[in-house]
């Protein structure tokens, strides 16, 4: 099955990085969080980088894990 490309599936990609950045303050679950690391893999910038560092020391700090698929403390997922 042939795909067909564009920006299907990355809520953030008309998102600049400051709106990404005012937006983590509201992130209020791991989907959210899941999301804006998925848009920053496509982002080369250092700002990018660096707010991907800031958003994977926050998934760490809710699952314990470095794993982007790790589900939150004491849950399943």
């Amino acid at each position: 099955m042939k795909r067909s490309g564009g920006v299907a599936g990355r809520p953030f990609y008309h998102y600049s990085i400051d709106e990404m950045e005012a937006h983590v303050k509201k992130v209020g679950d791991l989907s959210d969080l899941k999301a804006l690391r998925a848009e920053l893999g496509f982002r080369k910038s250092k700002r990018a980088r660096e707010l991907d560092d800031l958003l994977a020391r926050l998934h760490h700090s809710w699952t314990d894990s470095f794993d982007p698929g790790a589900g939150e403390k004491g849950t399943d997922r």
